[in-house]
């Protein structure tokens, strides 16, 4: 049996060059729920390999990763959450809101059913004052999108999953280091905002390129683009969904 990792030969349960158990399932629930319990208790020296890995080569790391070269990454739902933990600080310890807090804090105060729904109200202040739990919490749509958009190849949900939960975190050391730059420089850059949040997209469009170069660079930046409409469809479904039902 070849290791999934570094590709020695092995017949125990553990390879004796690399490390990496000998067994390497498809990704799949129980695999994304066996994460859970010891999220925060399995970050190691993988962490600084995966944001390396991720900035020089984001797709084809996902692609490993999935594929069963496991062993130098962190988990994705590990990494997802401890780096929108860090964005989510920085931009607490210089006064800032997250992307995802202003969105929704708009939400709150400019929309006259936000305003007069106090249990509307209460969840989107939620939202916007837990941004690493919340953006767990949305990344089950984005996996949908992006599943549908690039449904004709051979990742399931749960891989889709994996996916966004790398894509997300590595775009929050994008936001992350806007946010020290304008902070450290004392600049007040209009314009700062706007630069992070088109290269934290721009890193999503390069990381499906490069993960589904096969299908070819245009055709997998038209599927990214349906991905992200798709999302933003779904998510605005579901408040108006969410909103409609309460209110009956």
């Amino acid at each position: 049996m070849t290791c999934k990792n570094c590709g020695e030969e092995i017949s125990g349960d553990f390879c004796s060059n690399c490390g990496q158990k000998t067994k390497v399932d498809r990704i799949n629930a129980t695999y994304i729920l066996s994460e859970i319990p010891n999220t925060f208790l399995q970050i190691d020296t993988g962490l600084f390999f995966t944001i390396k890995e991720f900035f020089i080569r984001p797709g084809n790391s996902i692609r490993d990763y999935l594929e069963g070269k496991r062993k130098n990454y962190i988990r994705p739902l590990s990494y997802v959450l401890l780096l929108s933990t860090f964005y989510a600080l920085v931009a607490n310890l210089v006064s800032e809101t997250t992307f995802l807090g202003e969105v929704v804090l708009g939400m709150a105060e400019g929309g006259s059913s936000a305003k007069s729904d106090p249990v509307l109200s209460t969840v989107l202040q939620w939202i916007a004052e837990n941004h690493a739990y919340s953006t767990v919490l949305f990344l089950p749509f984005f996996s949908i999108s992006s599943l549908i958009a690039f449904k004709k190849y051979r990742y399931n949900f749960f891989e889709h999953f994996v996916i966004n939960a790398y894509i997300t975190g590595q775009q929050a050391i994008i936001y992350s280091f806007f946010v020290l730059v304008q902070y450290l420089g004392n600049i007040d850059f209009y314009y700062y905002p706007i630069i992070s949040l088109s290269l934290s997209i721009g890193f999503a469009f390069w990381a499906f390129i490069q993960l589904f170069s096969p299908a070819g660079k245009i055709n997998s930046f038209l599927r990214t683009l349906t991905a992200y409409i798709l999302c933003y469809m779904i998510i605005l479904a579901f408040i108006v969904i969410g909103f409609i039902v309460h209110q009956v």
